[in-house]
């Protein structure tokens, strides 16, 4: 198969990160790093700046409809009205210390959320930590002394979560409990890059999508945790990836190199979580 060549939709950017597909109004949500800003592009193609925040990196969309953001520079996890752009810090600390810098985030069943925290974190000083908040706000660590751990994302099935430990190269799979706890944490794959694997984001078919920092592509990893196929970007430095557009058959990726996000038509769907528990069947 041909790779889909990439189209610019947004650029002049400050570090984008953290795309998100808003399905109601048809709008890509993305965040600028380095701008202190949380951006999105409207369903006639034109770029708003929305909120101002001093570090927003990883973006999800809560089911009931909110946008929740890492915010490295606050240390802290925010909600976000999309609708006025006021924001609420939902997590800030764990026993009693602060995070060192949330980078990215994922939403499971009973709207729980899966957070990294890798700030300062290096192959020498593995400080890295995966989180949990439920929804009665408590927190709980997952994993910890990770080199780096960065993007994240929750298989379709609802049964394990996969995330990026960029430095390494690596990404990790861990099973999902009842409790929404993680456990059996295993090597899944190894896709390398310059600097490694970032944010990403399952298809319909339970294949993974991985921006790689560095190498200029999204690498697609099978479920059987195999790298199945190299989609090329016009740009070194991918930073994460969602699915949108009609039929979610639309790959979007933000790129730093040259302060961009692109859009790919592809011929499969991706998968989004539903905006209800209710819809929800794991």
């Amino acid at each position: 198969m041909a790779a889909p060549a990439a189209k610019t939709i947004a650029k002049g950017l400050g570090f984008p990160e953290g795309p998100v597909w808003i399905p109601a109004t048809g709008e890509l949500w993305f965040v600028e790093l380095k701008g202190g800003r949380i951006s999105k592009v409207d369903s006639r193609g034109k770029l708003h700046r929305v909120v101002q925040t001093p570090g927003p990196n990883g973006m999800k969309l809560h089911p009931d409809g909110s946008l929740w953001v890492c915010e490295c520079t606050r240390k802290a996890l925010l909600r976000v009205d999309p609708r006025d752009g006021s924001t609420q810090v939902v997590a800030d600390s764990y026993g009693g210390k602060p995070f060192l810098g949330p980078n990215d985030l994922c939403f499971g069943v009973a709207e729980r959320c899966y957070f990294t925290d890798p700030h300062g974190s290096t192959k020498e000083k593995r400080v890295g930590a995966l989180y949990r908040r439920a929804r009665d706000g408590k927190v709980y660590r997952e994993f910890d002394g990770l080199a780096y751990p960065n993007g994240l994302a929750l298989t379709p099935d609802g049964t394990k979560l996969v995330f990026a430990e960029t430095l390494t190269g690596m990404l990790f799979m861990a099973d999902r409990q009842p409790d929404g706890s993680l456990g059996g944490r295993r090597p899944f794959c190894e896709v390398g890059g310059a600097v490694g694997p970032d944010g990403m984001c399952f298809d319909a078919a339970g294949n993974l999508y991985v921006a790689v920092y560095g190498d200029g592509c999204v690498r697609v990893v099978s479920p059987a945790g195999k790298v199945t196929e190299e989609l090329k970007l016009p740009g070194r430095n991918p930073t994460n990836c969602c699915f949108g557009g009609k039929d979610l058959r639309t790959l979007y990726v933000t790129e730093t190199e040259h302060s961009q996000v692109l859009a790919l038509a592809l011929d499969r769907p991706g998968y989004q979580l539903p905006p209800s528990e209710d819809a929800l069947v794991y």
